[in-house]
């Protein structure tokens, strides 16, 4: 990966991570009709598998990703996730805290299903490449804020 690719990289994520902090993430599901975040409803996320390639001191580079990397809820939500796999032959997974467990394949959509019922930030991990090693983390984050927080 060229210095200049990695500079671009982590500034997206410090943009994203800035946004999520501010409150104006564009992927914080809201009521359209209120222009706020609402309580109680169903949430839907479209969300797929991603691969990183580079080259970094003549080395060849690969990482996996969710994306998007972050979805933010309300407790109480009713979470429908919807993955498309693009990357990658497959990715089974986990959320942690939340006994949701399915397996994304590529060139196929998986749909999973929960509420949110307690606040907290949960790991949508990939067990297939949970580490650097395995050309991972391949790790999203669901964050679920308390009830009554805009």
């Amino acid at each position: 990966m060229s210095p200049r690719r990695f500079w671009l990289y982590l500034v997206l994520v410090l943009f994203l991570t800035g946004a999520v902090y501010i409150g104006e993430a564009p992927f914080v599901a809201r009521d359209a009709s209120a222009g706020q975040p609402t309580t109680t409803s169903e949430k839907t996320f479209y969300m797929v598998t991603g691969e990183v390639k580079g080259r970094y001191q003549g080395k060849k580079l690969e990482a996996y990703r969710w994306d998007p990397g972050m979805i933010v809820v309300h407790q109480g939500d009713r979470v429908h996730l919807v993955i498309r796999g693009v990357s990658g032959k497959e990715h089974p997974f986990s959320i942690q805290g939340y006994h949701v467990r399915g397996n994304v394949r590529q060139g196929q959509i998986t749909r999973v299903s929960f509420t949110a019922n307690k606040p907290g930030t949960f790991q949508l991990i990939c067990h297939t490449h949970p580490t650097a090693e395995t050309n991972g983390p391949m790790i999203g984050y669901i964050v679920v804020l308390p009830r009554g927080t805009k």
